[in-house]
Parts: structure tokens; sequence; C-alpha cells
């Protein structure tokens, strides 16, 4: 079912409603990054030079990889509470948590056979003050554009610019 464009702002409007009202921010983590347009194991990107990045940052030229640290102590306000990175830097990464991949996050169209989208990776249920997280992030920039159908391609046309 197709919902007219109102209806879709007032789930929009809905989802970010509950969003404030079930999540609180803890705090907000400064990142330092470096972007490479190789694919690499989190291992060897962990050991290369990271610089500041501020929010705002630009990054992400047609099939470059960015990755990303912080690290992090669990406050008091923390205690028992649920406690989950929300990490917007492009629209599909894999976060490490403490050198284990903790999840994915996905803001992006998805495919046919997936449905919703993750912009959340959950840490612990049951926060523990002074529990610390290092956090190591790889995001795909992406290829550019693709053509609206999930058809044939027409000649010339390529199918990933």
């Amino acid at each position: 079912m197709a919902l007219s464009v109102e209806w879709r702002d007032r789930v929009e409007s809905w989802k970010q409603t509950l969003r404030s009202l079930f999540y609180r921010p803890l705090a907000f983590l400064e990142l330092e990054g470096f972007t490479t347009l190789d694919q690499l194991p989190a291992e060897k990107a962990a050991r290369q030079p990271f610089r500041r990045m501020s929010e705002g940052t630009p990054w992400g030229e047609p099939w470059e990889y960015g990755w990303f640290r912080t690290a992090f102590t669990l406050p008091e306000e923390a205690r028992g509470k649920r406690i989950e990175l929300c990490l917007e830097l492009g629209r599909e990464g894999l976060v490490f948590v403490n050198a284990s991949a903790a999840g994915s996050i996905n803001t992006g169209p998805m495919s046919r056979t997936m449905t919703g989208t993750r912009s959340r990776v959950t840490l612990t249920r049951s926060g523990v003050p002074g529990d610390r997280f290092e956090v190591l992030a790889e995001f795909y920039a992406g290829h550019g554009p693709t053509p609206d159908s999930t058809g044939p391609v027409p000649h010339g046309t390529a199918p990933i610019p």
C-alpha cells in the first residue's frame, strides 16, 4: 500500500516523536577517522593513522570507505539503562566494539528481501558505570547513483557508474 505524502510525513513525525520519548542522548562522541579506497580488515584499519573528524566533516567519494573510532566510559547516569550507539556516518556500516563485531547500520533503502532500517547498535542492556567501550566503525560511501529500475539496463548505460 502506498501512502500519500501527507500520511508518509505523519508517520515520519510519529517515529521521530516516539524516538525522543524512548531514547535520550547520553553523550555526543568525538570521532577520529580516515578514508581509503581499499577494503581493509578491522585489525589492519585499527593500525592506520586517524585524524580528528568533527561533526559535518565531508567524506565519501564514490567507492570510498570511511573508518571511524572513538572510546568512552559509561557515567553513573547509565546505571541499569540500555545503552545504544547511534552513528550517522553513512548509509551502510559495520560496527566493532572492544575488538568484536557488534552489529551493522543501514539507514538507506533496503533490498526487497529486507525491511526497515537499523541506525543503532546495542552496547549493553544494563549499563554499568565505569564500563569502557572502544568503537571502530567502517562505512561505505557507495558507488554513485544506480538506475531506478531493477530490470535490464539499456545498451550503453553503465549498471554501476
